[in-house]
């Protein structure tokens, strides 16, 4: 026998629950408003140690639980675990549109990181000065550019690495001719 919602009396409650999911997901949010409000812990209610953060720590687990929980659930019915709503795309766990907007996302993260690593070694050219900074490249001054972006895989990845590690002297900003011509000419 299917359960009905508590609340509405409308639609069929979600399994081991006593709401739909749309009244639940109402009550959730209508929950952390108050809550953040009042600055507390939107989990268990607590105050959090950190004025910043909206879950304490016991808070923050339980949350990272239940998201989880959530998304595993959403993927093994087929839609997406972002947002829940559409059905994700063929073997993945995503749909068209929050694919597109986390692409979208990670590519402007990218030309931030990149611009901020290029002004901070100068903003051009260290060889010819060329300032254009569509023709602008990261130079490993020691050699061993391949090998590194072979470990780290990726763009994002290895300028958020130059930026952690606040911007090493072992990089340098040549234009993309000398660039090539110190690797063609063994890094002379």
């Amino acid at each position: 026998m299917e359960k009905i919602c508590s609340k509405c009396n409308k639609n069929s409650a979600a399994t081991g629950h006593k709401l739909c999911a749309v009244c639940g997901e109402y009550r959730r949010a209508k929950s952390k408003e108050i809550r953040s409000k009042e600055g507390i812990c939107h989990s268990c209610g607590k105050r959090p140690s950190e004025e910043t953060r909206k879950y304490c720590a016991i808070g923050r687990s339980v949350s990272l639980m239940a998201q989880r929980k959530r998304r595993e659930e959403a993927h093994k019915v087929g839609i997406c675990v972002r947002c829940f709503q559409k059905k994700a795309e063929e073997g993945l766990k995503r749909c068209r549109e929050c694919l597109s907007d986390i692409t979208i996302n990670l590519n402007a993260r990218i030309r931030e990181l990149r611009l901020k690593i290029l002004e901070a070694y100068g903003g051009k050219c260290s060889c010819c000065g060329e300032d254009s900074k569509y023709f602008l490249t990261i130079d490993h001054v020691n050699g061993g550019g391949y090998k590194e972006r072979k470990i780290l895989k990726s763009n994002l990845v290895f300028y958020s690495s130059i930026v952690d590690r606040n911007f090493p002297h072992d990089y340098q900003v040549l234009c993309w001719n000398c660039n090539c011509a110190r690797q063609m000419n063994s890094g002379i």
